[in-house]
């Protein structure tokens, strides 16, 4: 039976930072890391990875400014592509 896959604290700012900025949905963002939405929900009522935080704003911005449409660019951090605005 295969691990579940465990998040990066990056990859928890991030996500955090970026669900509460309206970028992604916890669907999408469960895509985008390879876990479920139940995990997503989770982390962001802060059941799990509680240590984490989230990221500023300028982080999030920053980060998002290195994706490009078509290539994940968040290696070690949150895989983003596709449309940033997904409803």
């Amino acid at each position: 039976m295969p691990q579940p896959r465990a998040l990066t604290e990056r990859q928890v700012r991030l996500a955090r930072a970026a669900y509460r900025a309206g970028v992604y949905t916890q669907g999408r963002l469960a895509r985008i890391l390879g876990v479920s939405q139940q995990t997503i929900s989770r982390m962001l009522k802060g059941l799990t990875y509680k240590v984490c935080g989230e990221a500023t704003r300028p982080e999030l911005m920053a980060a998002l400014s290195e994706a490009t449409v078509m290539t994940p660019v968040w290696s070690h951090g949150l895989e983003l592509g596709g449309n940033r605005a997904e409803s």
